[in-house]
C-alpha cells in the first residue's frame, strides 16, 4: 500500500493543519482496548485447549499431537489478529476521511454515502444507522455475556459466592454503571484513563506469563504456528465446512465474523473520530498493524501456556471442559493461574482486567451510539447527551443478563449470528467506498471549519 500510494498514505486526516486529538500512546491504548473488549481475556486459554484436545474434523490432525498444538494456535491467529483489525480499520479510515476531510455528517451512512447518493440524507440513511445500532447493541450484549462468565467464575475462584442470577445481574449492570461514570468526563479523561490502565495491565500480564512460564516453548510454538497461519491464511479465513459437511466453522470462524461485523459499524465511528490529525500511514500502523502484533503475542503466551499445561498434565484443563462446557470456558484461565505463584493476586488482577476491558469498550461505543442518535455532532463538537448513553447501556446490560441467565455460552454465538448480517452489509459497502475515498479526498479540498 505504501509503495503504490505513497502520496495518499501521507495525507492527513482532517487536513494539513489538523492537530491530533490524542497523543500517540494514548491513541494506541484507546484503539487497542476499545476494539478487543473481552475477546483477548476470555478466549485465549479455553479456545486454545479446546482446539488442541478436540481439533475440528476439517483440520485433519489428531488430538493432543504437536500438529494439533500448531493448528490450535493458527486458529487463534485467524480469529484474533489481522482479520478483525483489518475489517475495523478499513471502515474506520473511510469514515474518518469522510467526516473530517469531506465534512460529511456523523452517521454510519456516511461510510457508504458515495453508494447511496441522495438517499443517505433521508430514510435510507436513518435505516443504515438503525441497522448499525441494532448490530452493535446485540454484539456488545454477546461480549458482555463472556465478561459475566469470566468475572463470575473469578469471584468463585477467589472464595466468593458461586454464580447465580443475582451475581450475574450485579456484574452486568455494575460494569455498565462503571462505563457510565467514566463517560461523564468524556473522551479526554474517562475513556483515556480506562484505556491507559487497561493497556499497562495487558503488558504487565504478558511479560509476567511469558517469562514465568515455558518461555522457550512459547517462542518456538508461536513462530511455527505463525508460519502455518501465513501459509494457510486464505484457506483458514474462508472456511465454511461445506465440503466436509462440518458445523465447526459455524460455531467458530463464521461466528467470529458475525462478531467483527456486528461491532464494525459503531466501532469505526469511534476509531475514525479519534484519528484526527494523523496521516493515513500512521493510522494503518496504529490500528491494524500494532494491535495485530499485540494479539499474536498475547494469544501465543496465554494460548500456548494453556496447551503446554494440558500436554504436560493431560486432563488438567480438558476434563473441566468436558465436565461442564458452559462454565469451563470461564474456569480454565483460573486453573492456569493456580499453576503459578501468587495465584490469588493474579486472579484478582484478572477480574479487574475483565471489568476494565468491557467498561472501556462500552464507554467508547456508547459514546458513538449516543452521538449517532442525536443531531449537531460535528468535527468540533463530538459530545453526545449522557442520558442516551444510560439508555443504551441499560439495554445492553438487560439483553446480556437475559442471555446469560437463559442460554449461557450459547447466547454468545446466538447474539453474534443475529447481529452480524446487518453489519456485514454495511461493511461490504464500506470496503467498496474505501477503494475510492482516498482519491476523492485527495482531489477535494478540506472544507473550512
Amino acid at each position: 500500500f505504501d509503495a503504490l500510494f505513497s502520496k495518499l498514505v501521507s495525507y492527513r486526516i482532517g487536513g494539513e493543519g489538523a492537530k491530533p486529538l490524542l497523543p500517540r500512546f494514548k491513541w494506541f491504548a484507546v484503539s487497542l482496548t476499545t476494539v478487543i473488549a473481552m475477546g483477548i481475556v476470555f478466549w485465549p486459554v479455553a479456545e486454545a485447549v479446546l482446539h488442541y484436545t478436540s481439533p475440528s474434523d476439517i483440520s485433519g490432525v489428531a488430538a493432543g499431537t504437536p500438529e494439533a498444538a500448531q493448528n490450535s494456535m493458527a486458529v487463534l491467529y485467524v480469529h484474533w489478529t489481522v482479520t478483525p483489525y483489518a475489517i475495523y480499520s478499513v471502515i474506520a479510515m473511510t469514515f474518518a476521511l469522510s467526516f473530517y476531510n469531506l465534512r460529511m455528517p456523523f452517521s454510519i451512512s456516511t461510510i457508504i454515502r458515495p453508494l447511496m447518493g441522495r438517499y443517505a440524507d433521508g430514510t435510507g440513511g436513518r435505516l443504515v444507522d438503525s441497522l448499525g445500532t441494532f448490530s452493535v447493541v446485540l454484539g456488545m450484549s454477546a461480549t458482555l455475556v463472556s465478561a459475566i462468565m469470566a468475572i463470575a467464575e473469578g469471584i468463585t475462584a477467589v472464595g466468593g459466592p458461586a454464580g447465580s442470577n443475582i451475581v450475574y445481574a450485579f456484574i452486568s449492570f455494575g460494569i455498565i454503571v462503571l462505563a457510565m461514570l467514566t463517560a461523564i468526563s468524556g473522551l479526554q479523561k474517562g475513556i483515556q484513563s480506562l484505556a491507559r490502565i487497561n493497556t499497562w495491565l495487558f503488558f504487565a500480564a504478558l511479560i509476567f506469563f511469558l517469562f514465568a512460564g515455558p518461555t522457550s516453548y512459547l517462542i518456538n510454538l508461536g513462530t511455527e504456528s505463525l508460519g502455518l497461519f501465513v501459509d494457510e491464511f486464505f484457506q483458514r479465513t474462508m472456511v465454511t465446512g461445506a465440503a466436509h459437511h462440518s458445523p465447526w466453522a459455524g460455531y467458530w470462524t463464521v461466528a467470529y465474523f458475525g462478531s467483527w461485523f456486528a461491532w464494525a459499524p459503531i466501532s469505526c465511528l469511534f476509531l475514525g473520530r479519534i484519528a484526527k490529525g494523523y496521516t493515513i500511514r500512521e493510522f494503518l500502523l496504529m490500528n491494524p498493524i500494532l494491535p495485530s502484533v499485540f494479539g499474536w503475542l498475547w494469544f501465543t503466551v496465554f494460548g500456548g501456556t494453556g496447551i503446554f499445561m494440558e500436554s504436560a498434565n493431560p486432563g488438567i484443563m480438558s476434563d473441566v471442559l468436558k465436565a461442564d462446557p458452559a462454565r469451563g470456558f470461564g474456569q480454565l484461565i483460573y486453573i492456569l493461574f493456580d499453576q503459578y505463584p501468587g495465584s490469588m493476586v493474579t486472579k484478582i488482577t484478572y477480574i479487574f482486567i475483565c471489568v476494565l476491558s468491557f467498561a472501556t469498550a462500552a464507554n467508547a461505543n456508547l459514546d458513538a451510539i449516543g452521538a449517532l442518535c442525536t443531531t449537531g455532532i460535528t468535527p468540533e463538537k463530538t459530545v453526545s447527551p449522557f442520558w442516551l448513553k444510560i439508555f443504551w447501556g441499560t439495554c445492553i446490560a438487560t439483553v446480556a443478563y437475559m442471555g446469560m441467565t437463559y442460554m449461557g455460552l450459547d447466547a454468545i454465538r446466538a447474539l453474534f449470528n443475529m447481529s452480524g448480517l446487518p453489519g456485514l452489509i454495511i461493511a461490504i459497502g464500506g470496503c467498496a467506498v474505501f477503494i475510492q475515498i482516498p482519491f476523492i479526498v485527495q482531489n477535494h479540498p478540506t472544507a473550512p471549519e
